[in-house]
């Protein structure tokens, strides 16, 4: 059942690879990008990879999701990303002294699969479905499964640069922290006040006094300063209420029910603010069915609804990664607990 798995998973890595062709980059575009669009571009691969094998090998998706985009105690950068950002300077490094690397000729794709690969031991299949296979792509280690007629010699990795606190790639080119990137782009103008982003029958372009485009200085007004502070994502009241910024603007608002008197103390009520405690027949309802659905560690699961924005229809897939989605994390037996918006 596992090898099974395991074989669907490196058809549907094969399949988003084969999607990728027509909108890849490759590493000398990529580095012609500001910082945001780079990061952006990397949090892109890192969703379309988790979405592919999630469809057919769900906990190693999780897994992956969880190397991209989670932070363990302490540090101020996920795992994954650090990995692939200093796979990345090695091949820079590698293509100044080797004229057999060429950046034009590396895809950025590659470099994410290929790190992947690295931590996750995906078979050689999915590693030779990678287009950009020159000696200045980052090699992974030998894979965990070997054709018996083609063996493949195992490769050795160059070492990779000890990370830094103050420059986590070590060449000063990345100051800004990751973030789990939306499918989309960002909005570049904020939605006029008073324009309603329906969700079913609730009404999502507010939530706890605050708009998608509200500054940090407007988020101050209603809840003091931060109390915890990562540069992107600022939490603030009981620290239970996160704010992500984009351009220095609101982005994404989470909120859990532990934070609700606050909240309305401060900024009055709102539809969104009523879903607390409400069961997942009652909130799809109000909704209409999910579009997705994941269970967390606890025994707790998220529901995910993707909505319209003026300008913009709603993405293709809904999770944590994406841009346009409501969140919705229940627990059997008390309902709803916490809700997040990103626009």
């Amino acid at each position: 059942m596992v090898k099974t798995a395991r074989i669907a998973a490196v058809v549907a890595l094969a399949s988003f690879l084969a999607a990728v062709p027509a909108r890849a980059l490759s590493l000398r575009d990529w580095e012609a990008k500001s910082d945001r669009d780079q990061i952006e571009y990397l949090g892109s691969c890192f969703a379309k990879l988790v979405v592919a094998v999630s469809k057919a090998d769900p906990p190693t998706a999780q897994k992956i999701r969880s190397y991209y985009n989670d932070k363990r105690p302490g540090a101020k950068y996920p795992a994954g990303f650090l990995d692939v950002l200093q796979q990345i300077v090695r091949t820079q490094q590698q293509a100044g002294t080797d004229r057999r690397v060429d950046p034009a000729k590396i895809e950025i794709e590659d470099i994410v699969l290929r790190n992947t690969a690295e931590k996750f031991k995906l078979p050689n299949v999915v590693l030779s479905a990678g287009k950009s296979s020159g000696p200045g792509t980052p090699a992974p280690v030998k894979p965990d499964f070997q054709p018996a007629d083609n063996p493949r010699p195992a490769v050795n990795p160059a070492p990779r640069p000890a990370p830094n606190a103050d420059d986590p790639i070590g060449a000063g080119g990345f100051i800004t922290p990751p973030v789990r990137v939306p499918e989309q782009a960002v909005r570049k103008e904020p939605v006029p006040a008073g324009v309603p982003i329906m969700v079913g029958r609730v009404d999502v372009s507010h939530i706890a006094g605050l708009r998608p485009g509200d500054t940090p200085q407007r988020v101050v007004s209603l809840y003091g300063q931060a109390v915890t502070d990562n540069g992107i994502e600022k939490w603030y009241g009981g620290a239970r209420l996160m704010v992500r910024y984009a351009d220095n603007v609101a982005k994404r608002v989470e909120v859990y029910s532990s934070e609700l008197d606050r909240v309305r103390s401060r900024a009055g009520n709102d539809a969104l603010l009523d879903l607390f405690g409400q069961s997942e027949a009652a909130v799809i309802a109000l909704l209409g069915p999910a579009k997705e659905r994941e269970a967390q560690n606890g025994g707790t699961y998220d529901l995910f609804w993707a909505f319209p924005m003026p300008g913009r229809p709603a993405g293709q897939y809904a999770d944590l990664a994406t841009d346009q989605t409501l969140t919705l994390e229940f627990r059997p037996g008390s309902g709803c607990f916490r809700v997040s918006v990103m626009w």
